[in-house]
């Protein structure tokens, strides 16, 4: 078994050639992997690392090394204080996608917002967060006749 801080350390140094966000990268891996937080990691770097998850973190640090996007890997991505699950079927939420979503809302004070239709919703960040802004109205339309009543 190793330690949270040396595998912080071996995975940093295998990622650092992708940049100064290395350590950071590294540490929300751990996190995923372990259930712990990237304080509670930092806070304790003697927390004992079992070989499988061991093996799973330089898995994920292999994905990161070639590129793949650190929200994929993770399967969420954090939106003005919300988790949205990410997929590569789904653009990852972007800091300029809450600047459109804050501007919205100074343009349009959520009492006086209009409908609005987001198309193609992808992670679905600018809908919810908007709806749980706002009032708003939802309807699912699903293609099936309605069920008959029990006689």
């Amino acid at each position: 078994m190793t330690t949270a801080a040396a595998l912080l350390a071996s995975g940093t140094n295998v990622l650092s050639a992708c940049g100064a966000e290395a350590e950071a990268n590294c540490q929300w891996l751990l996190s995923h992997l372990t259930g712990k937080s990237r304080l509670e990691l930092i806070a304790r770097p003697d927390f004992q690392i079992s070989p499988e998850t061991e093996r799973a973190f330089f898995s994920l640090i292999g994905r990161r090394k070639k590129g793949e996007p650190l929200a994929y890997i993770i399967g969420s991505q954090p939106f003005m204080g919300r988790d949205f699950a990410v997929t590569p079927a789904v653009l990852i939420p972007r800091p300029e996608t809450e600047e459109l979503v804050e501007q919205t809302l100074r343009l349009r004070p959520p009492q006086k917002l209009s409908p609005i239709l987001d198309l193609c919703t992808g992670s679905g960040c600018i809908a919810v967060t908007l709806a749980v802004m706002c009032r708003f109205w939802a309807v699912r339309l699903s293609g099936l006749p309605p069920k008959k009543a029990a006689s």
